[in-house]
């Protein structure tokens, strides 16, 4: 059997993957529990229905894309 060790093929590569592991989505899922703990009765939960759907609105296209993305490189 033959071992293949994958590489990145470019240290912007890898720099970027580190950066998205570092920060992580931790930011995007706790923020709006924060705004809506500090906004009182002030709309906090329009806010988070509208947060909601522009979280699935723009995370399934980049899923996709990173899906497709990869798939193509895989080549």
């Amino acid at each position: 059997m033959s071992h293949n060790d994958e590489r990145f093929s470019s240290r912007l590569g890898l720099l970027l993957s580190v950066l998205g592991i570092a920060v992580g989505t931790g930011n995007i899922w706790r923020f709006p529990r924060i705004a809506a703990t500090n906004s009182g009765d002030q709309g906090a939960g329009a806010f988070l229905l509208a947060w909601i759907i522009f979280l699935l609105i723009w995370s399934i296209p980049l899923i996709i894309a990173e899906y497709a993305l990869g798939r193509k490189g895989r080549m």
